[in-house]
């Protein structure tokens, strides 16, 4: 079994802080999640969280017009420029200061950005890497303060910026000096989060937090014949409706060379190619001015608006607020219409921290900080096209299913989720605890969840049904820290904390069966062995116990004893092993036949911290593992614990290390950084919480004369560590528990090594001629190679019915699920449906077990061929019935 794993994807956590963003098509939702961003696919009911990292939490992301390049601004305004449909950073950028806002042009040339008092705009960077990537092209000044937000016209010629001093700004990319730049000022007495141009753009919409709507209109200015265009009347007249209050001070740092760019070509400062030149005039101050046409308050009371999103070609405005409560409501235009509510629902009890539309206006997406959740919603239709919440507090536990399809997670906020393992999305909540969850299991045999909890029971659930069929108590209230079944999923046990005992109920009657006392401290752990039904406890008194739960006598019951507390105890799939991890940080395997010690793995070293906040020197706290697992075949040993790594071990008697993971890079975690300097330690001092936006959110300050902190102070920052580790059962995989949620690890594809990669005749002419010498193999790689459909189909159909079970059989798995597509889709025409029938037998006989291992890969291409084979099977059903009956 091979250990090269990498991160395939990001689940429980589907939205921490930032803006939403759809794609072109409004197929997609992007969505930032800590320092990671996760695309939510809203057609096929998938997301993919994308493999990079920002080195903090991120706080703006933009997508380009053509979805080519992706800028993920993390809080410290370093900038990660990504190919977004590969996935890969292309480019990395600092922009020096905090980033509130930043837009691509409507064109994608430029990238405007807000830093503090000024808007500097960009020139797009090209998908090619180079030295120099992100060329300067203006910068406007004149903002009385910090910028909030900022949007472009439809030409990509003007930018207006809303600040904090309750006034937004138009600016015009052209250098041409008879433009001055508008203020709109007025009516707002909280900071300005939306400012917006309208459809025809003979309108400005700015948005406050106090709920006040000003709507400006652009008032041409009347024509005037002057015979004497020099004279003082003329020069009073062309300054008519000028806005000249404060220093205007307009940068340009266009250095006179042309750039290339892929979005736009080549172009200059005073040359826009691609922009209609039609409205390059249009708001100069001698030609008009604009006025306040009209002021409507959209908030409810007491609860003023958090977030603000506007569709310039369906002019409809969405308004999210701070009780939850989001509105839609439709512009004036110059044709008539007026301003009026479309939709209102509430979303969710809590606040409201972003919304967006699609470009079609049909979906909107809002994201809620504080109940880490996203909600995708068809207005006109009034339902969900998207809604997932992951657990409002760090997830305890997890555990994979027998299949490794799905994932079951108990977190803090007393709810047991399952997750689909191939779509990164939540399918059920169980919220039937009331306190937080210790662990959960499920039975191999069965079709049943089990889940122990500080409230004193055990629940078990349907997982056809989704519902608990079945509620476990103790005779005396107590606290349950572990749960686990035994092989046939007739026997549920769960160690307690408070008693020091194990609890033993019958899953058919609920019936307690038997209490197993021995331990001297709580249990912490339980794990059944697979082969003869012996039960293997740990616990704080140093020992792990293996009960033999079908003697009456009790008295065979072993003991091993341990240099300190015992945190996790499990058994090798072939019940040969036990494997035990201590609170010093060490790893115990012991022989279960004769009840020695085989290898003690000293873990303390492979697992050390960063330096965290209050350590006076690295590593003061010893770190140690609190999980771990086997993998399917007993040749490895994955374990997790209060540490930043995942360790990766060998169970043969050298024990090496195989490899080791880093969970997070987000520097806004404790403990992530290796050697932190004087910025991060003020970063981890000031840590932002999720309002960080919000004026009332003051940092909190240590008291006058106290060195060693505040302890009164209430704010914890999170540590970045894994609560539960756990090996897919498939093989495939593993998934572990992390502060920033549940993280998918499977096989990284890139190993795998095809020697026919490097035949350089891998050619149009070199598949026929292929074909022509019987090499039929050789020909269908390279047509799947070339990808091209009618290459495949030539080099598909030229083989013998006699021949297609030898190159079935010589056929490489790494391009299978190409092939099974290409059967998928032309099986539906039913031209040789016996032909393809053998060709899928085939297939599924000799590539069986790569499928099983690689079903979540495959299981799109699978689900193609199986509906297409169900089709032909209904209608020849369909034809027997009628011919025979």
């Amino acid at each position: 079994m091979t250990s090269q794993f990498q991160f395939q994807n990001l689940c429980g956590t589907v939205y921490r802080k930032g803006n939403l963003v759809f794609t072109s098509d409004g197929n997609r939702v992007l969505s930032p999640v800590g320092n990671r961003v996760t695309c939510f696919d809203l057609v096929q009911s998938t997301s993919v969280t994308l493999p990079f990292e920002n080195h903090c939490s991120i706080q703006r992301i933009a997508l380009s017009p053509n979805d080519l390049l992706l800028v993920s601004v993390d809080e410290d305004g370093k900038a990660w420029f990504i190919n977004f449909k590969l996935g890969r950073v292309i480019h990395r950028f600092s922009f020096n200061g905090a980033v509130r806002d930043l837009k691509f042009s409507p064109c994608g040339n430029f990238l405007a950005v807000t830093h503090e008092k000024e808007i500097r705009v960009w020139v797009t960077p090209s998908l090619d890497c180079g030295f120099r990537p992100l060329q300067p092209h203006r910068i406007f000044k004149g903002l009385f303060d910090d910028a909030t937000c900022l949007d472009w016209s439809s030409d990509s010629r003007y930018i207006i910026a809303g600040t904090k001093a309750l006034s937004a700004r138009l600016f015009s990319l052209s250098t041409s000096k008879a433009f001055v730049p508008h203020t709109f000022s007025g009516g707002h007495t909280l900071p300005i989060i939306g400012a917006f141009f309208s459809r025809d753009e003979d309108f400005i919409y700015t948005v406050s937090k106090c709920g006040v709507l000003n709507i400006w209109i652009w008032e041409e200015k009347p024509v005037v014949e002057v015979t004497q265009p020099n004279n003082k009347k003329a020069k009073m007249m062309d300054n008519w409706g000028s806005d000249s209050s404060g220093d205007e001070k307009e940068q340009n740092l266009n250095f006179g060379n042309e750039s290339d760019n892929p979005f736009g070509g080549i172009f200059q400062s005073e040359d826009l190619v691609g922009v209609e030149d039609n409205g390059a005039n249009r708001y100069l101050t001698k030609n008009g001015k604009f006025l306040l046409q009209a002021r409507h308050f959209i908030k409810q009371e007491h609860s003023k608006v958090s977030s603000v999103a506007y569709n310039r070609n369906k002019n409809i405005m969405i308004v999210g607020l701070e009780s939850g409560v989001f509105s839609l409501y439709e512009m004036p235009t110059t044709d008539g219409t007026e301003f009026a509510m479309i939709h209102s629902l509430s979303a969710s009890t809590k606040k409201i921290s972003c919304v967006t539309i699609s470009p079609s206006a049909e979906w909107i997406a809002i994201g809620s900080t504080k109940l880490g959740q996203l909600v995708v919603w068809e207005w006109k239709s009034e339902s969900y096209i998207l809604k997932q919440q992951g657990h409002s507090t760090n997830m305890s536990c997890l555990c994979y299913s027998a299949d490794g399809q799905t994932i079951a997670t108990g977190g803090r906020d007393s709810k047991v989720k399952l997750w689909n393992v191939a779509s990164g999305l939540c399918f059920a909540t169980f919220a039937e605890h009331t306190q937080p969850i210790t662990a959960v299991h499920i039975a191999h045999s069965k079709h049943a969840l089990f889940s122990s909890s500080f409230d004193g029971t055990v629940r078990a659930y349907d997982l056809l049904r989704y519902r608990c069929f079945r509620i476990f108590v103790t005779p005396n209230p107590t606290q349950l820290t572990s749960v686990s079944t035994n092989a046939s999923g007739d026997i549920v046990v769960a160690g307690s904390q408070d008693t020091f005992e194990i609890f033993v109920w019958n899953v058919q009657t609920g019936n307690l069966v038997d209490i197993l006392s021995g331990h001297t401290g709580p249990v912490s752990g339980l794990s059944f062995s697979s082969t003869n039904d012996l039960l293997a406890s740990c616990s704080w008194d140093k020992t792990v116990r293996i009960w033999n739960l079908y003697d009456n006598a009790k008295q065979n019951t072993e003991i091993w004893d341990h240099t300190s507390e015992v945190l996790c105890v499990r058994w090798s799939p072939n019940s040969k092993q036990v494997s035990s991890c201590t609170l010093d940080g060490q790893i115990w395997i012991w022989d279960t036949q004769n009840g020695v010690v085989i290898n003690t793995i000293e873990a303390r070293h492979d697992v050390m911290s960063g330096v965290r906040k209050h350590d006076k020197t690295k590593n003061a706290v010893v770190s140690n593992f609190n999980s771990i697992s086997y993998s399917v075949d007993g040749t490895m040993i994955l374990g997790g614990g209060l540490s930043k790594y995942l360790c990766l071990y060998s169970s043969s008697e050298n024990c090496v290390l195989l490899d080791r993971f880093q969970v997070t890079h987000n520097k806004n975690f404790d403990g992530v950084a290796d050697q932190p300097t004087s910025k991060d330690f003020a970063r981890l001092e000031y840590a932002q919480s999720d309002d960080s936006d919000e004026e009332v959110d003051k940092r909190k300050l240590n008291l006058p004369g106290v060195q060693s902190g505040d302890l009164s102070s209430r704010r914890v920052l999170p540590a970045a560590q894994t609560s539960g580790v756990h090996m897919s059962p498939s093989g495939n995989g593993f998934a572990c528990i992390s502060t920033e949620g549940l993280l998918i690890y499977g096989y990284d594809r890139s190993f795998f090594f095809d020697p026919t990669d490097l035949d350089v005749d891998c050619t149009v002419s070199g598949v026929k001629s292929a074909i022509a010498d019987g090499q039929f193999t050789k020909a269908l790689v390279m047509s799947v190679k070339l990808n091209e459909v009618y290459l495949i189909e030539e080099a598909y159909y030229s083989v013998s019915p006699e021949n297609i079970p030898t190159v079935a059989e010589q056929f490489p798995v790494v391009f299978l699920d190409r092939l099974l597509g290409f059967i998928g889709t032309h099986v539906s025409s039913a031209q040789y449906l016996e032909f393809d029938l053998l060709w899928c037998h085939h297939l599924l006989f000799f590539k069986g077990p790569y499928l099983r291992l690689n079903a979540a890969h495959l299981l799109g291409k699978l689900r193609l061929l199986h509906k297409a084979l169900a089709t032909h099977l209904e209608d020849l059903s369909s034809m027997y019935i009628f011919f025979f009956f």
